[in-house]
């Protein structure tokens, strides 16, 4: 047997039910026709997009939970849905209500009830964000069509999504997933939203379905086509940008809404005043369509009055960077939890810091374009951190961000990956187990070559602080360190990656390379790592090297420092991370995979790459840097953001210079790396 037709047979009898509904509704797509053919030309796109929407969640649902409880899950939310259905609108016909008796034998059935049942059963099978994603999406969609198109099949396809809604809870275990417990603030930004949604998206109802016969099915008819369409798609765009907490949404979705209002007073309600004659007069029907013209822009009237009042709330804050005493009560808590060998770094001025309430620990994060992205791990006293970490994501849901804990260790990817979030890999951390280094033996050829050359050409390594060098030597360093980026294609990396003004800090030392006439060759900067309030070890921030410096400088300087480091009992020496160097256990996906081409195309100007393998001398063992955030749609909005807090200053103008660059040209760095 031919082995494509092997597959799909095989494929067909794992799934029957998605190949019956793709017949089903090519049978259906074809039936549509004729209304077509007649001028009835918005029923047909909107019955095939029907059709391949219920199509879709079959074959989805038969991917994930099989056939069975396809069948199952599918079959009892629509049958209950049409039993109940049909019985409220029997009830509501008989004890008079106007609506229930206007829509009363028509059509319960349309395919979208299986779109709604099935999607709302699924959606207890995902993670948290995207489960609370999907249930807002099609409760607001069928809510929307509810509202503004108002027939039986609507009632239904609530009804659907709600008992889909229940089956999906009772056949899933309980999750063990984390949830955050969100503030008042980003509920009412997300009730807010819905809100534009349901209007926005019912406004264009009424234009795709010119029977629509709903509550608020009015408004669009009173204020015409071309107003419905454009307040439609405008209040659509305020809702998104709503979502994101910028201020543009809540002016938009102002605009839009009292556009309707004033639509629907003066060409409803003013121009039936006005056309009001002896010779011709309202009927009581007429006046009762008015008037419920008018109260149907109550909402969108509410809607306006709400966003102005709520407007500050609302709208994304912004991030004010940590003072002097802030920095120095986070430096106190990285003393005393030892939280990390790159937990210094969140005590770097420009860095905004969030504090624990009850003084449990910290977070230092910097804000790009409404994503807030942390200095490394959190800062926790043992057995708290997983509490810091919700606390800081409240924070983030209520200033209007999104929370990126990023450069982060396996500990935190493990707390988080409970919360259902994704994560991504970022780097690689390189650490030297003092206990075990030395120079000796075959892979330490370079580093031994490095210091005995450093001995013959009589260069020394300093141990000092900024404020302890001569105004001369200050100077030196300051030309060393600012020099170097002169001569770069993109401007200098910031964020995790310090330069000259962090390592004037006093906490920070400096390994320095000095030759017998006083002139300096080389700088490395390092951060402390404590732990239980006590030194443990050192993390490298800076290198940088002189262009006539000794070949081998770096490697001189560090083997220094390790050996220093190691004769006063400190445990340990970290390199720091390496930014986008792959790692051996990062899943295979598509954002991994695109990393080491972005780490390639950026080695002319950065040299990640060229660092990496100067790490690689000092036989330091390696472990990985994660970007862990909510869901994977928000990566789109987190990639450029964390460009923007890594290069503030990044141009068009320096993205072309990159491009004209030679790979060759990165090659010069690997004996020299500089970070």
């Amino acid at each position: 047997m031919n082995p494509t037709i092997d597959r799909t047979a095989r494929l067909l009898l794992r799934h029957p039910v998605t190949p019956v509904a793709v017949v089903l509704a090519v049978v259906g797509a074809a039936m549509s026709a004729p209304a077509a053919a007649e001028g009835d030309l918005g029923s047909a796109p909107l019955n095939i997009v029907a059709l391949v929407s219920a199509v879709t969640a079959i074959a989805l649902s038969e991917r994930v939970v099989g056939t069975a409880r396809t069948v199952v899950f599918g079959g009892i939310a629509v049958i209950a849905a049409l039993l109940v259905g049909d019985a409220l609108v029997a009830a509501g016909s008989r004890l008079g209500e106007a609506v229930a008796a206007g829509i009363e034998g028509e059509q319960l059935w349309a395919p979208s009830l299986v779109t709604a049942a099935l999607l709302m059963a699924l959606s207890a099978r995902l993670r948290p964000r995207p489960r609370q994603a999907v249930r807002w999406g099609v409760l607001t969609t069928s809510a929307a069509l509810l509202l503004f198109d108002g027939h039986a099949a609507d009632v239904v396809r609530l009804l659907s999504a709600l008992a889909g809604l229940a089956i999906g809870a009772l056949s899933t275990r309980t999750s063990r997933d984390l949830h955050v417990r969100t503030s008042l603030l980003p509920r009412t930004r997300a009730t807010v939203c819905a809100l534009l949604f349901l209007m926005g998206a019912g406004a264009l109802i009424t234009l795709l379905l010119p029977e629509a016969d709903g509550l608020l099915a009015p408004v669009g008819f009173v204020i015409g086509p071309v107003a419905n369409l454009l307040v439609g798609l405008l209040t659509l765009v305020s809702a998104v940008l709503l979502l994101r907490g910028r201020l543009i949404g809540v002016v938009l979705a102002v605009a839009a809404q009292t556009t309707v209002v004033v639509l629907v007073v003066s060409e409803g309600v003013v121009a039936a005043i006005v056309s009001d004659t002896p010779e011709q007069s309202f009927s009581v029907a007429d006046l009762e369509w008015y008037l419920g013209a008018v109260v149907a822009c109550a909402l969108p009237a509410g809607m306006a009055i709400a966003l102005i009042l709520l407007a500050r709330r609302l709208v994304r804050r912004r991030a004010t960077p940590a003072d002097a005493d802030a920095r120095d009560r986070m430096r106190s808590l990285v003393v005393e939890t030892g939280s990390g060998s790159l937990a210094f770094m969140g005590t770097w001025e420009g860095n905004s810091l969030w504090f624990a309430p009850d003084g449990a620990g910290a977070v230092a994060y910097r804000v790009g374009r409404g994503v807030a992205f942390t200095v490394s791990d959190p800062v926790a006293h043992p057995g708290r951190r997983l509490d810091v970490m919700l606390g800081f994501v409240e924070h983030c849901e209520r200033m209007g961000w999104v929370p990126v804990f990023y450069s982060v260790h396996d500990v935190v990817v493990e707390e988080t990956e409970r919360l259902g979030w994704v994560r991504t890999a970022v780097g690689t951390e390189s650490s030297i187990d003092l206990a075990s280094f030395s120079l000796s033996g075959k892979r330490r050829q370079d580093l031994r070559t490095a210091v005995n050359r450093a001995g013959r050409e009589g260069l020394r390594a300093e141990w000092r602080s900024f404020a302890d060098l001569t105004a001369r030597q200050r100077a030196d360093v300051e030309r060393l360190c600012t020099g170097w980026a002169d001569h770069k294609a993109l401007p200098e990396m910031g964020f995790t990656l310090g330069g000259f003004p962090e390592l004037q800090d006093g906490a920070v030392r400096l390994m320095l390379a000095y030759d017998g006439d006083g002139r300096l060759h080389g700088v490395t900067s390092w951060l402390p790592v404590f732990r239980d309030g006590a030194l443990t070890g050192w993390t490298l921030d800076v290198m940088r090297r002189a262009d006539d410096a000794m070949p081998g400088v770096m490697e001189f300087l560090i083997a220094s420092t390790a050996q220093r480091a190691a004769e006063r009992g400190c445990t340990t020496v970290s390199l720091s991370g390496t930014p986008l160097a792959p790692h051996v256990g990062a899943a295979e996906t598509f954002v991994n995979r695109l990393i080491p081409r972005l780490a390639t195309w950026l080695e002319p100007a950065y040299g990640f790459a060229s660092l990496r393998r100067f790490k690689a001398k000092f036989g330091a063992t390696e472990q990985p840097l994660w970007m862990t955030y909510p869901t994977s749609g928000q990566l789109a909005r987190i990639a450029p953001a964390l460009a923007a807090v890594y290069v503030p200053d990044l141009s068009a103008k320096d993205l072309v210079r990159l491009a004209q660059l030679h790979p060759a040209d990165a090659e010069r760095s690997v004996s020299a790396p500089r970070r």
